[in-house]
């Protein structure tokens, strides 16, 4: 079965030679300084699956909006343990993920981004938009 191990917001993620290269991770306050609103922001939703070898598909999706329920973007990607993971321990198998969204910000405050395995939420991860200068 299928667990996640880590996820993070970062302000860039991307999966490569089977390691997360990641810039400014694990944010929880995004300041948009001298923009006007709506504005758009980019994230990154970055993370590693555990799967044992063999395993079958696991759909990974990713909810992310502002918590007045304006919108939600949604991302999904299926992950397999055949995406060049190399086995570790018991068998076990890390998947890495890292998908990149652009959403836009329509007023400061709190934005959710929920973490799904085979629809079952995993992870609420959470930030916070703050506006200066606009």
């Amino acid at each position: 079965m299928a667990e996640l191990d880590y996820a993070f917001l970062a302000d860039f993620a991307q999966v490569e030679n089977g390691r997360l290269m990641v810039i400014g991770g694990s944010y929880t306050h995004a300041t948009l300084e001298g923009r006007a609103l709506p504005a758009n922001w980019i994230t990154s939703v970055a993370g590693r699956v555990r799967m044992r070898e063999g395993d079958g598909p696991v759909e990974m999706s990713v909810l992310l909006g502002p918590d007045d329920g304006a919108y939600e973007i949604a991302f999904s990607s299926v992950l397999t343990t055949d995406q060049g993971a190399r086995p570790y321990g018991d068998g076990k198998v890390g998947v890495l993920f890292a998908a990149t969204l652009t959403i836009p910000i329509l007023s400061a405050g709190t934005y959710t981004c929920h973490v799904r395995l085979d629809d079952v939420e995993v992870r609420t991860l959470r930030f916070e938009a703050e506006v200066l200068g606009s």
